[in-house]
C-alpha cells in the first residue's frame, strides 16, 4: 500500500503546483486588463520627493482650525525667461493637509492677487492626477490635487511679470501663490536679438551679440529686454 500512497501524493502535489500556476496567470491578466499601462508606470517608478510652500489666504479665504493648504508651482521656474509668441505653460498642485480639499478652480493674474486688482490671464485645468503628491503626503487623498494650463501668446506684455496662481478650495475659498518670469519681445526689429535668445540677424547680414542694455548704446533699443550691441 505505501507505494500507492506515495504516487497518489505525488499527484496531489503536481496538481497543487498547476493550480498555483494557473492562479498566478489569471492575476496577472485580470491587472493587465483592468489597470491601464498608465497606472501601472505611476505605481512602478519611483518619484523623486517634492518641495511645497504654504500659499497665502486671501480676502475671501476661511481658514478652519488646522487648516494648512500647501502645493507648488512648479511650470514656469522662478525667474525664467520665455518667449512672448508662444504659450506660456502653467503647471503645480495645490492641496489642504488637514482636510484634502483639492481646488475646483484655478485662475492666474498678472500681478497681484485678484483683490489687489490683477488682470485675469487664464484659467487652468483642475482635478489633474498626482500620484506623486499622494505619495510624498503619504495618501491617496491628495491624488487629484494638480492644476494645469497655458497663458496664450501676446496675453503678456515684454518685460517682467509676477504671475499670481489663485486655487479655490470648495468651501476653504481663494489662496494664492505667486512665481516672477520674464518675457521677451515677440516682434523683433531688424538687427536685434530676442532675449529669449535666438538672434536675428541685420539686414546686411552683420552679427550682432547679446549683449546686456547698457547706459550710453545707441539709442532706439525697443525695451531693456532687447539687446542692441553691434559685434
Amino acid at each position: 500500500m505505501r507505494p500507492t500512497q506515495d504516487r497518489s501524493r505525488s499527484r496531489t502535489d503536481r496538481m497543487n503546483r498547476v493550480q498555483g500556476w494557473v492562479l498566478c496567470a489569471l492575476s496577472a491578466l485580470v491587472v493587465a486588463i483592468v489597470v491601464p499601462p498608465v497606472v501601472l508606470a505611476q505605481i512602478a517608478t519611483p518619484v523623486a520627493p517634492l518641495s511645497f510652500v504654504r500659499w497665502s489666504p486671501t480676502t475671501e479665504s476661511i481658514a478652519g482650525a488646522g487648516t494648512d493648504v500647501i502645493g507648488a508651482i512648479e511650470e514656469p521656474a522662478p525667474n525664467s525667461i520665455h518667449a512672448a509668441d508662444v504659450d506660456l505653460p502653467v503647471r503645480g498642485w495645490a492641496v489642504d493637509r488637514y482636510s484634502a480639499t483639492r481646488p475646483d478652480r484655478v485662475l492666474v493674474y498678472d500681478g497681484g492677487p485678484p483683490e489687489a486688482g490683477g488682470p485675469l490671464v487664464a484659467e487652468l485645468q483642475p482635478y489633474v492626477w498626482r500620484f506623486d503628491v499622494g505619495n510624498l503626503l503619504g495618501s491617496s487623498a491628495y491624488k487629484v490635487s494638480g492644476f494645469e494650463g497655458v497663458i496664450s501668446p501676446r496675453t503678456l506684455a515684454p518685460g517682467p511679470h509676477t504671475l499670481t496662481v489663485a486655487a479655490h478650495l470648495g468651501e476653504l475659498g481663494w489662496w494664492t501663490a505667486s512665481v516672477r518670469v520674464v518675457l521677451g519681445r515677440a516682434d523683433v526689429p531688424d538687427g536685434a536679438a530676442r532675449f529669449d535668445g535666438a538672434p536675428a540677424p541685420s539686414a546686411d547680414g552683420t552679427p550682432f551679440i547679446a549683449a546686456p542694455l547698457m547706459p550710453g548704446q545707441p539709442a532706439g533699443c525697443p525695451s531693456p529686454q532687447t539687446f542692441c550691441a553691434r559685434s
